[in-house]
């Protein structure tokens, strides 16, 4: 009961603070791969030590300069980046 609804709470992103390690662990520098989340398949790869899914999202066509988006925390709080892995700055 209460547990299993903590970790629905806690998963709801579909992403665990396990699952976020288990990624940074097991691919390589450089190293591209396909992830799947929220029903949803990704490019990501591992780039200096961070992970970075490619926007491919509609919603970012008429943004030439976002290209990724850096997979830092299950929260969502992630921040987007250029095709050479800067954050975005308007």
């Amino acid at each position: 009961g209460r547990r299993i609804e903590q970790f629905l709470q806690d998963s709801a992103s579909q992403l665990t603070f396990f699952g976020l390690a288990q990624l940074h662990e097991g691919l390589r520098e450089g190293e591209l791969c396909v992830f799947f989340r929220n029903n949803h398949f990704s490019t990501m790869c591992k780039y200096k030590r961070e992970l970075y899914l490619l926007c491919t999202d509609v919603g970012y066509f008429d943004q030439p300069n976002i290209v990724w988006e850096r997979l830092g925390d299950v929260s969502g709080d992630n921040a987007h980046c250029g095709p050479d892995f800067r954050p975005y700055t308007a």
